[in-house]
């Protein structure tokens, strides 16, 4: 989204600003394409006699689930009367704010339907989300118990992914 593009579209502006979020499959994969848009900005800066500066916030990671987490919380959830789908466990995938809890701890990522119609990442999922039928489960029924989260952790091993694709932290 461009936040700052001149205040006439006739006239080149003394100063312009973006933002951006790359997103990538891994942490790797982000840092090499965050990598390749510093070097674009700067040669579009070079061709066009003006100055580029990139600026990195926040990053987030793809996420490893816990698969017996994972399964322990559906089981429960089941009971409650709720399906869960299950998230591939054999793929890194996506990149949140959860994908970086995960690099630490054990964690799950599974997905409850809150509405058919509603397309992820738009406002009528948001809205939906923040319906009566996107609420928490009961209060005082946690769907995973402490004992449970406890025996989760021999199922997960540090780093969750091989060394070789595992540059957290970066």
């Amino acid at each position: 989204i461009i936040t700052d593009g001149g205040q006439a579209p006739n006239v080149i502006p003394g100063h312009a600003e973006a933002t951006f979020v790359p997103r990538a499959p891994t942490v790797r994969g982000l840092k090499d394409m965050l990598a390749d848009l510093e070097r674009l900005a700067q040669a579009c800066a070079s061709i066009t006699g003006a100055t580029a500066a990139v600026h990195v916030s926040t990053v987030y990671a793809e996420r490893y689930p816990n698969i017996a987490m994972g399964e322990r919380f559906r089981d429960n959830m089941a009971e409650l009367g709720v399906t869960v789908m299950r998230a591939d466990e054999t793929v890194a995938k996506g990149s949140s704010d959860i994908g970086n809890v995960s690099m630490i701890v054990p964690t799950i990522h599974e997905y409850i339907a809150i509405d058919d119609s509603a397309a992820t990442h738009s406002e009528a999922f948001r809205e939906a989300a923040v319906s009566p039928r996107g609420a928490a489960p009961p209060p005082g029924r946690m769907p995973v118990p402490p004992a449970t989260l406890r025996s989760a952790a021999p199922g997960w091993s540090w780093p969750p992914c091989a060394a070789s694709r595992c540059p957290w932290p970066w």
